[in-house]
């Protein structure tokens, strides 16, 4: 992914003369992170609310909601969520964000199909909706997550909270970083799991981040508020990886990654199978 990724800010650089290698590049990514078949692909888009506009924005989403459950009945996404993000202020770039599921890069290049809107507004004024969505949020920025590795998601029973963590690695440090997280931290993730201190943990790695300063996102996922600091991971560090030592592993850890920032998400609404 990283050799995509760095000739996509080359191709950027030079369109006229790599607009060929790009094609040919991005279809031999799609062949080694979806084997061609599969891909869950999660695209997010980060919603700037006004305070005085929360309500209308919430109610307008429960208009969209219509949409995607259309969408959901024909297949063409996997799965939908509203979060807002906590502790976010009017200085915070934005404080909701939408996260689309699908299965396919191909589901996603065809967002809307063929009367969607008329099934799901019926006798709505859709030009309204549509300057009513312009007039109530910003879309900030939307992003490309690929799914890399994660213990088992429940995508019709969604936890309640997200723990963030945007990942930067350095150059080089991709294939050992992902083993990192799935050969020391998964298993711990799963143990976590099974004793229902952890709903779910899953690792993604951000599509054409080059202005972004991450690559990764790591999500940790409770059903409850005050599971996000219940469980030690010492101890079950210990019980996974008997005869290793913690520190060790969190110091090769932070070599291998720096976490930009975190947040903390909380779900609003959802529409799944």
């Amino acid at each position: 992914m990283y050799f995509i990724n760095t000739l996509i800010v080359y191709v950027l650089n030079k369109p006229t003369s790599a607009m060929k290698v790009l094609r040919y590049s991005l279809l031999l990514a799609m062949v080694v992170t979806c084997n061609m078949s599969f891909c869950q692909l999660a695209i997010i888009d980060y919603m700037r609310v006004p305070p005085q506009k929360e309500s209308n924005y919430l109610e307008l989403e429960r208009l969209w909601k219509k949409v995607h459950a259309e969408r959901l009945k024909v297949g063409t996404i996997k799965s939908w969520y509203l979060y807002k993000v906590r502790y976010s202020g009017t200085e915070s770039d934005y404080q909701y964000v939408v996260v689309t599921m699908y299965n396919t890069f191909d589901d996603s290049e065809n967002l809307y199909f063929e009367g969607v809107f008329d099934k799901a507004w019926k006798n709505l004024n859709q030009d309204s909706i549509f300057n009513y969505s312009y007039a109530t949020r910003e879309l900030v920025k939307s992003e490309v997550f690929v799914f890399v590795d994660g213990t088992e998601i429940k995508f019709n029973d969604p936890p309640k909270y997200f723990y963030m963590n945007y990942i930067k690695v350095p150059q080089g440090e991709e294939n050992n970083y992902q083993d990192i997280e799935k050969y020391i931290w998964k298993p711990i993730h799963v143990e976590l799991q099974k004793e229902r201190k952890l709903a779910s943990w899953s690792l993604w790695n951000l599509w054409f981040y080059s202005h972004r300063d991450y690559q990764y996102l790591t999500m940790n996922a409770f059903y409850e508020y005050q599971d996000i600091d219940s469980y030690n991971y010492s101890e079950t560090f210990q019980k996974i990886h008997q005869g290793k030592d913690l520190n060790t592993m969190f110091k090769n850890t932070d070599e291998a990654r720096e976490s930009v920032k975190t947040e903390l998400w909380e779900l609003v609404d959802f529409v799944a199978k």
